[in-house]
């Protein structure tokens, strides 16, 4: 009789989808509309939650994109905002290393790099 040892390891991953982050991935694939849609009618039923008072317009517009930019500026990925007329008018710094190593420093920033992009994908 052959008596034999023998030792076994598992590892093992999982992702637990918690109601919290169920509710940030859906918040997250809303547009504006959408979201705006779903706050106004958290407000409507739910008693506890009032609107914050801004009494100065679209001064919280500017903050959000603010934020938004800061957010963006240090992403590893290409992120750029261009006007109606094509033009770009902000980077963050993974376009602007690009932007230097295909065009050289100094030169017209305003030219998109990609001027043959359509429009998003939804």
């Amino acid at each position: 009789m052959a008596l034999r040892q023998k030792l076994t390891a598992r590892q093992t991953q999982s992702l637990t989808m918690t109601p919290q982050l169920q509710q940030s991935i859906k918040l997250l694939q809303l547009n504006r509309g959408e979201l705006s849609a779903l706050l106004e009618d958290a407000l409507e039923s739910n008693p506890l939650l009032r609107r914050a008072a801004t009494d100065l317009g679209h001064v919280g517009d500017d903050q959000e994109l603010t934020t938004l930019r800061a957010a963006v500026h240090q992403a590893p990925y290409l992120v750029w905002l261009q006007s109606d007329d094509a033009r770009v008018t902000w980077t963050n710094l993974a376009y602007d290393r690009l932007n230097q190593k295909i065009r050289g420093r100094g030169n017209d920033t305003s030219a998109p790099l990609f001027p043959n992009l359509d429009a998003p994908m939804s």
